[in-house]
């Protein structure tokens, strides 16, 4: 799934329950992922291609920086 299609069956649940809050996210001009996400006081960074969290990312209150993107943790030996 792109990012646009993502975003747009968010929006299609949340206008039938608009009761709820739901995590919107927020796409690039060409349906990639944008590198930070936020919802509800907090921001993480993802990766663009699939969306998904990177770890270790998360913050509240203010915007983590995404460039680098860090590379994905390998597990010690």
């Amino acid at each position: 799934n792109d990012c646009l299609s993502d975003r747009q069956s968010v929006l299609e649940d949340q206008r039938q329950n608009s009761q709820e809050k739901f995590y919107i996210p927020q796409c690039t001009p060409d349906g990639r992922y944008h590198k930070v996400q936020c919802y509800s006081g907090y921001c993480w960074c993802v990766y663009q291609d699939t969306g998904k969290p990177i770890p270790g990312t998360s913050s509240k209150g203010h915007t983590p920086n995404c460039n680098p993107v860090p590379p994905p943790s390998r597990p010690m030996k």
